[in-house]
């Protein structure tokens, strides 16, 4: 049997993350064990009247990479025996090579979270020139009239015109933080975020967001601050405490999801505050996602150069 493994309970929901036979952390909790307490001592995994292999995880398993991660590093530190670190770094990367086929993670190599946009909805682009066409009494392009849309937004700047096609996205993966700054500078959007009110981290796929550019040891740093507050926040639902309570001890970089939407000069504007330079990396990896899609779905509006002049230089006109 090739370690780390999940390993799932044959009588209960509870789901291990083995990194040897005996030693593991809970993936999956029960009402007896919480999820990231550590064991080295659990029923053994080759024990198949007591163990199943897992998998085709029932959860979002957005976190699982750095579950394993965890539980490796804490094999090595408190039961040294049991693998060296070359043993545990090629087994982890044969064994994620193998499961990391066909799923979508949050987590890259290096424990970072990949934010994922996602187009949901998107007007016809003609709405933009044909409505505008009322102000100039000119032809429809049922009735012969020519596109107007790209001369009316880069030549004319009517930028009014775009607030009659619309879009909506959904992101996953982002920080709190990061979907705070979405909603303060999308003035005339709409939008829809997860609650950590009713939502429960543990089934949600809920985890830290990494900020980039950190040495290892500031990243050690943070993750173990992140550990010590899920673990709080565990101990005090099975308190009783209500999760709407409960979430006052999580980093306020938990990750999150959110839709929203808005017409394309509310997404135009957007863009101008956080394409720009100045904008915070994480939120700016956000708008250049968004400006793809959308330039994919309005080519004659979200145009190349237009881009680049934001993302070069922020807005000076």
């Amino acid at each position: 049997m090739k370690y780390p493994i999940l390993m799932e309970n044959m009588e209960n929901d509870l789901v291990i993350c083995f990194s040897s036979k005996s030693t593991g952390h809970v993936v999956v909790h029960n009402k007896h064990h919480s999820k990231g307490s550590f064991k080295s001592d659990w029923v053994p995994a080759t024990d198949t009247t007591h163990w199943k292999p897992y998998i085709e995880p029932e959860l979002d398993i957005e976190i699982f990479e750095w579950e394993v991660r965890r539980s490796v590093k804490a094999s090595l530190e408190l039961v040294p025996t049991l693998m060296t670190e070359e043993q545990a770094k090629k087994e982890f990367e044969t064994y994620f090579n193998k499961v990391k086929t066909g799923r979508s993670w949050i987590l890259d190599n290096k424990g970072n979270i990949k934010m994922k946009v996602k187009l949901t909805m998107a007007s016809p682009g003609s709405e933009i020139g044909e409505n505008a066409k009322l102000c100039y009494n000119t032809k429809a392009l049922e009735q012969g009239g020519k596109d107007i849309t790209e001369t009316l937004i880069h030549n004319s700047k009517h930028l009014s015109a775009l607030r009659f096609a619309y879009a909506t996205v959904q992101i996953t993966g982002i920080s709190v933080p990061a979907h705070v700054q979405i909603v303060r500078s999308g003035s005339h959007m709409d939008f829809m975020v997860r609650s950590l009110r009713y939502v429960n981290i543990n089934k949600d796929g809920s985890n830290f967001v990494m900020p980039t550019e950190l040495t290892q040891e500031q990243q050690d740093i943070m993750l173990s601050q992140w550990e010590s507050s899920t673990v709080a926040y565990n101990k005090l639902l099975d308190l009783g405490v209500k999760k709407e309570d409960a979430r006052a001890v999580l980093s306020t970089n938990v990750s999150t999801s959110m839709a929203l939407t808005g017409n394309l000069q509310a997404f135009w504007d957007f863009f101008i505050l956080r394409l720009s330079p100045r904008a915070q990396k994480e939120v700016r990896a956000v708008a250049v996602e968004i400006f793809k899609l959308l330039q994919t779905e309005y080519p004659q509006v979200f145009k190349q150069e237009l881009f680049n002049k934001w993302y070069k230089e922020g807005h000076n006109d």
